[in-house]
């Protein structure tokens, strides 16, 4: 039993310990059971990123009772069109998704859960607005039937969308939703100044020696 419950808490929490945090919209409440649908609805919410960033993994909470999620999700990270979902970025599923059990929610049936899972490849997005889509079930417009929900952060109002399954996040709500993003800030070199390239240097200094010989034969 011991073991079980060490390789659980291992293959939720091991696969983004070597990443850093780029991005938190929140935790939740443990003990509120507010949140929304991951299974008859698409729910999304915006994140906005400070600088270029590799996106790796992705940590959100959920609400569920006892072995009513399958262990399957879809995501999608979309653009950000004037405060709404804009194009799709990216989307893809997760298999064999093993939720971190935290707390079952005082006078609820249902269970606080951390869930975590690593994109297939790093996503790389410049400093900006985009939305991420978390759904229960093989692809984003799959409608599980289960009773699976996003986990609403209770420290203020958020801006979210969702409209039922299968049709895109639309409608807009007042609530934000628990997750956070894994990776890294991009450190790509900055250009060189004040320094020539090898190529500029090479013909100024061809220049310098036509000029020089033009010179002696002058005199000569």
């Amino acid at each position: 039993m011991k073991l079980f419950l060490f390789t659980t808490l291992l293959a939720a929490t091991s696969a983004l310990a070597p990443a850093a945090v780029i991005y938190s919209n929140g935790a939740p409440d443990p003990t509120q059971p507010g949140a929304r649908s991951i299974s008859f609805y698409r729910p999304a919410d915006d994140f906005t990123l400070a600088a270029a960033s590799n996106i790796d993994a992705v940590r959100f909470w959920m609400v569920a009772m006892d072995q009513s999620f399958g262990g399957t999700l879809s995501y999608g990270f979309y653009q950000d069109s004037n405060g709404a979902l804009g194009s799709l970025i990216t989307s893809g599923s997760i298999s064999n998704v093993t939720p971190l059990f935290l707390s079952q929610i005082t006078g609820f049936v249902q269970n606080t859960y951390q869930v975590d899972f690593n994109l297939p490849s790093t996503l790389s997005l410049a400093a900006g607005t985009y939305w991420l889509e978390v759904h229960d079930g093989a692809t984003l417009t799959t409608n599980t039937a289960a009773e699976v929900l996003w986990s609403i952060v209770n420290t203020g109002p958020g801006n979210a969308r969702q409209s039922q399954v299968p049709t895109i996040p639309t409608n807009q709500t007042t609530d934000a939703l628990a997750f956070s993003l894994y990776g890294n800030v991009s450190t790509a070199p900055a250009p060189p100044t004040g320094v020539p390239e090898p190529s500029t240097l090479a013909i100024s200094l061809a220049g310098l020696l036509a000029l020089g010989a033009l010179r002696l034969r002058n005199r000569r």
